[in-house]
């Protein structure tokens, strides 16, 4: 008899041999048992404990298709989409039969941009069945090199869900769908055999209205998905292609039935959002905020739809609520990029600049990678005035991706506002070429070749977008401009009031017919269109703007003053309603007045550079020099880079303290701040005059001379550092050139001595 231990073993051993003999016979089995696991958890959303048995059930019997195809399954919804192409595609391999599998990988091999390989499934499923829609559709896509609809429709919610394009409107993401390129002509005739092979089949008139659609074909798409959502009226993917459709021609008025569909149908909260989205796009903001409330009570949606219930509150002034909102988002995720760019966003509204420049910074330099950080830190500088800095910020998102097309606008746009046209015109057609279909690259190109006297390109561009978008306000405004280029003044005009008529808050409509108003003496029509804007839009700060540019033209500074007050009380950062109203004081001679008003700005924005610095320069124009650099300094405490006060700091120390190694140390903190400011150069060049370093003094004079060859100040300063080198000549070619352009400038009776004492 064998001891008891040694029987114990032999008996594991073959009960061990009796199951690893049971499984080895039987792969079907252990495959349909692991295989209706992972079906029970698919059932309960247990993502990753399917994809374990799927793969489970796969070992267990390599060559079955059928678990392949459950895993691919289990990854889409567990959102690991490059996992489950593959597994799509292993599928299809298994049973080349099964047209089903074989439409599967082909779907998947056109989502990851491999049309050949995909077009080539397709053809295998229909040599099996030469009537499946599906197969169909997929060879037009194929053939097209177009993704289909319900894809591309996805990628347009997500954009604007993830905030992946900023700047960017709904409508404008519309016209993100994947532009077609292949042989289009036998694409739309797949398209059409799958329409007439299925004829109440919704997917396959989507997927010819998104050929349409891509095409540039308006009027086949719009007819085209409207008989989709006839022949299912209920279908969410018909009535989102139609509500997008509408947002992106600029009809929400008419997107009223498909958004009521979308709000009875919607089943998941990734839809619910995607529906306040489309509140949003459409002006029905009540509807939104509704939806987005109720989503913010609940765990996978509240940072998404808390972040833009703050925008929705920051649009209409709540400044509280927004602060609430944002505050729910970080208090649990502290470093959230979009949290820290809205508060960055109220912050600078609340005019705490170096708060919101701190907060930025912080999302920026916490989410290294993160393109809309990058992005966001641009505009918030470029807002302060800091282009430099902007624009270095703008090319750090490009650098992150190259295709981000709101940088390449932002750069464009930089770049026209300093004159710098053939910069502009290569930014926007970077973002041309990233999205084509994106109005706003167009409309920024065809400004520089307007400003650059280009016309043939501009004209060109403009057809081109008034055909394409007809009733694009912005597209009319600026044939507006195209045409009182031309001096075809009737032809602007009613070019400005499409605009106007389509969209009653487009700006530039309004200015341009104002100042057509003035030209053509108007004045009456002029004043009632302004008197209108100002009553119907008393917070919005850049309305009010317009309001005051358009009452100063026409001689009322005392309406202007008052639309400026508006503007600031609105929006206390606006550094164009600063300068006008310091300009209107000055033009008045009412320093008092203004000094009292931004003393009692500086009091409700304490943290405010603009607001700071402005108080310091009224007090320098009344020559009030201890109280001025006292203020400047305030400046400077509140932030040490702020180049304005600290150029005005240079001046002081150099000429009133008689310090000029001072003058020297914050000249430099102003050429670091702006680099590119002739007014700085000018400075730190009379600095290193002052401290007799004549060779710099004159590179940097010659710099700010050049940039503003008509500054009589630049040119005297020039001439006295030429004078110090000992070269009488160019001292006294500034000299004189100073006096032609100025008899009175400041400084002009030192340049007359000077210039007899050279002469003699």
């Amino acid at each position: 008899m064998l001891p008891p231990t040694r029987d114990l073993c032999g008996m594991l051993l073959i009960a061990c041999l009796a199951v690893w003999t049971g499984c080895t016979s039987d792969p079907a089995a252990t495959r349909t048992r692991h295989q209706n696991r992972g079906d029970a958890y698919l059932s309960q959303n247990k993502f990753k404990e399917a994809i374990i048995e799927y793969r489970n059930a796969i070992n267990a019997d390599p060559k079955a298709a059928e678990p392949h195809e459950k895993l691919a399954e289990a990854y889409v919804r567990d959102r690991e989409s490059r996992e489950a192409f593959r597994e799509f595609i292993a599928a299809a391999d298994l049973m080349p039969s099964n047209v089903a599998y074989q439409v599967r990988a082909g779907e998947a091999l056109l989502l990851t941009g491999k049309f050949a390989e995909a077009r080539r499934r397709a053809e295998i499923a229909l040599k099996l069945d030469p009537t499946d829609v599906h197969a169909q559709l997929l060879r037009g896509h194929a053939l097209a090199e177009l993704r289909d609809i319900d894809a591309a429709l996805t990628q347009v919610e997500d954009a604007v869900r993830d905030g992946a394009s900023p700047g960017l409107s709904l409508a404008t993401l519309g016209v993100l769908l994947q532009f077609a390129k292949g042989n289009l002509s036998e694409a739309e005739e797949a398209f059409n055999r799958a329409v007439v092979a299925d004829p109440r089949s919704v997917a396959a008139r989507l997927a010819l209205a998104n050929l349409y659609w891509a095409t540039g074909r308006k009027m086949e798409t719009e007819a085209t998905l409207r008989k989709a959502v006839e022949i299912e009226p209920e279908s969410v993917l018909a009535n989102r292609a139609l509500v997008i459709f509408l947002l992106a021609s600029n009809r929400a008025g008419d997107a009223e039935r498909p958004l009521h569909v979308l709000a009875e149908r919607a089943s998941s909260n990734d839809e619910r959002l995607a529906l306040a989205d489309y509140y949003v796009a459409a002006r029905r903001l009540d509807e939104a905020r509704a939806v987005l409330t109720a989503l913010a009570r609940q765990r996978p949606t509240a940072r998404r739809a808390n972040l833009k219930l703050a925008e929705l509150a920051l649009r209409h002034g709540d400044r509280t609520g927004a602060r609430r909102h944002i505050g729910e988002v970080l208090a649990k995720e502290p470093r959230n990029v979009d949290a820290l760019i809205a508060q960055a966003q109220l912050e600078l509204i609340e005019g705490d600049t170096i708060n919101a420049a701190a907060t930025i910074r912080s999302a920026a330099e916490s989410n290294p990678g993160v393109v809309r950080a990058q992005y966001a830190l641009g505009r918030l500088l470029a807002a302060n005035g800091n282009t430099v800095d902007a624009a270095a910020a703008y090319q750090r998102a490009l650098q992150l991706d190259a295709h981000f097309a709101p940088a390449n606008i932002e750069l464009a746009r930089l770049s026209a506002d300093n004159s710098r046209y053939d910069d502009a015109i290569k930014f926007a057609s970077a973002a041309v070429a990233t999205i084509p279909a994106d109005p706003e690259g167009h409309l920024l190109r065809a400004r520089a070749w307007l400003a650059k006297g280009a016309t043939k390109s501009a004209d060109d561009t403009l057809t081109w977008l008034s055909t394409t978008y007809p009733r694009d306000p912005a597209v009319q405004t600026e044939i507006g401009h195209l045409l009182v280029s031309k001096g075809d003044l009737a032809a602007a005009r009613a070019a400005f009031e499409r605009a106007w008529v389509e969209d009653p808050t487009q700006l530039g409509a309004l200015e341009g017919l104002t100042d057509l108003d003035i030209r053509q003496k108007r004045t009456a029509a002029a004043r009632a269109r302004i008197d209108d804007v100002v009553a119907t839009q008393p917070q919005r700060a850049a309305a009010q703007l317009l309001a005051a540019r358009a009452y100063l033209k026409l001689d009322d500074e005392s309406s202007a003053e008052a639309a400026l007050r508006r503007a600031l009380a609105t929006d206390a950062t606006s550094i164009d309603g600063y300068n006008m109203l310091g300009t209107l004081y000055l033009k008045q001679r009412r320093l008092a007045d203004a000094t009292a008003e931004f003393q009692r700005l500086a009091l409700l924005q304490p943290k405010s550079v603009s607001v700071q610095t402005a108080l310091g320069v009224l007090y320098q124009l009344q020559n009030r020099w201890p109280d001025a650099k006292a203020q400047y300094e305030k400046v400077m405490q509140i932030d040490p880079r702020a180049a304005v006060a600290a150029n005005n700091l240079a001046l002081i120390y150099t000429d009133r303290e008689d310090d000029p190694d001072s003058g020297l140390h914050w000249a430099q903190i102003a050429k670091a701040g702006l680099p590119n400011a002739s007014e700085v150069d000018d400075t730190l060049g009379w600095v290193y005059y002052k401290r007799k370093l004549t060779a710099m003094a004159i590179a940097t004079l010659q710099r700010s001379s050049a940039a503003q060859p008509t500054n009589p100040i630049y040119l005297f300063h020039l001439g006295l550092a030429f004078a110090q080198d000992g070269q009488p000549l160019l001292a006294r070619k500034q000299l004189e050139r100073a006096l032609e352009l100025s008899a009175d400038f400041d400084g002009a009776a030192a340049a007359r001595t000077l210039l007899a004492s050279l002469k003699s």
